[in-house]
């Protein structure tokens, strides 16, 4: 993790006005934007194990992951903890349309109940471990970020940051016209983001070309 007043060099040299407190919140709002947005940022949740007739469950991260929230899940893996050894990857799936009627099983599908709670149809039988892939982002109050969103995204979440700063109506800094050059640069570098989950997930994409703004 990487405190994020050591990563506010560029954009206090472009808005050397603003207190400190306030390009860390402009930072730390371009990092919670480009991870809700693109679902870039992913961490293992701590494994579940089911009980019978119990299907809503808590979705928790390690305590390495301080200062991140769960805002979806990306895949499940079910593992049979009863009888023969048995795992397999459970789908998404509207629990509108679950059949109440349906009797207690093996849980094959689950629906993201905000938030960070999933619930599992059919409803569990007994007892299964789950090892769910989950999307994060910085918390509200995070004062650090993640290595590896940074080594990826430092450039991207300063555009956004700068797009903020320059968007505060009535600073010394204001600048309307920056704060507009800044977000498309922001959601170019953004749909961009996007476009790496896609490909590892083989959906196929179009990489955005991000405006030079620096």
């Amino acid at each position: 993790m990487t405190l994020i007043v050591d990563l506010l060099q560029e954009t206090a040299q472009k808005i050397r006005r603003a207190p400190e407190p306030t390009l860390v919140t402009a930072y730390r709002e371009a990092a919670r934007k480009l991870c809700l947005e693109s679902r870039w940022l992913r961490r293992n949740a701590e494994p579940i194990l089911t009980e019978a007739d119990d299907n809503q469950y808590l979705l928790t991260l390690g305590s390495v992951d301080a200062g991140l929230e769960i805002i979806s899940v990306r895949t499940i893996i079910a593992d049979n903890q009863q009888g023969t050894p048995q795992s397999w990857r459970m789908g998404p799936s509207d629990p509108t349309a679950w059949n109440p009627s349906v009797q207690p099983g093996a849980p094959w599908t689950y629906a993201y109940v905000p938030e960070a709670e999933i619930a599992l149809f059919p409803t569990p039988d007994g007892e299964y471990e789950l090892a769910a892939v989950v999307c994060v982002q910085p918390t509200l109050d995070a004062e650090e970020i993640p290595d590896d969103l940074v080594r990826k995204h430092n450039r991207s979440m300063t555009l956004g940051a700068l797009a903020y700063l320059y968007g505060i109506p009535g600073q010394a800094w204001s600048d309307p016209q920056s704060a507009m050059v800044n977000a498309r640069a922001f959601q170019a570098a953004i749909n961009n983001a996007t476009a790496d989950v896609q490909r590892s997930y083989n959906m196929g994409t179009v990489v955005a070309r991000i405006p030079r703004v620096f």
